[in-house]
């Protein structure tokens, strides 16, 4: 168990909605969650919802939060090209 206390991330899904986590975004250093949702009726130009939460804390590192945020998009829309983020 490592030393930080309280704080964390969610996001919350209606039950029922296809949402599945995505655990491969998954950041050692972040406190980051990311669900991938298809809904049965979406416009056209989008397949899937990429629905993150991310907390920033003031004393981040600018640089890796940056980087794994970029790195995510890239690994979502390379998998899901359609993807509403």
């Amino acid at each position: 168990m490592d030393s930080r206390r309280g704080g964390g991330v969610a996001v919350y899904a209606k039950l029922g909605t296809p949402c599945l986590h995505q655990i491969q975004l998954i950041h050692d250093n972040l406190e980051v969650i990311w669900l991938l949702c298809r809904q049965s009726s979406m416009p056209r130009e989008v397949t899937h919802l990429l629905i993150g939460s991310v907390y920033y804390p003031p004393k981040a590192n600018n640089f890796e939060m940056s980087e794994y945020l970029i790195s995510t998009m890239d690994i979502i829309t390379r998998s899901h090209p359609n993807t509403g983020i």
